[in-house]
């Protein structure tokens, strides 16, 4: 799912910056994240930050990975499905 991902972020920021990924790290030790967020070209909190649980509890996180998309203004949570509706678009159509 990763290169999906990948080449939406960068397809959607090519001109301008449009939308933002934060990677929130669920790994259990340091170099696990490190090493899953070295292949990624969006920011990340840090491993072990407060705010990951945080996060976890208030958009109700129950397994990983998971990809939501919130408004970045207000906080409100848009979907939490937005991994298989990235999935389900691209096999709909080429390019999305």
């Amino acid at each position: 799912m990763l290169s999906p991902l990948r080449n939406f972020y960068s397809d959607i920021n090519l001109d301008e910056r449009l939308f933002e990924i934060i990677l929130v790290p669920a790994d259990l030790k340091k170099e696990q994240k490190q090493e899953h967020f070295n292949t990624m070209p969006w920011t990340s909190l840090p491993f072990g930050d407060s705010r990951i649980s945080q996060f976890m509890k208030r958009y109700e996180v129950t397994s990983v990975p998971q990809l939501i998309i919130i408004d970045s203004k207000t906080g409100f949570k848009i979907t939490d499905t937005a991994r298989k509706d990235l999935k389900l678009a691209q096999q709909e159509d080429v390019g999305v």
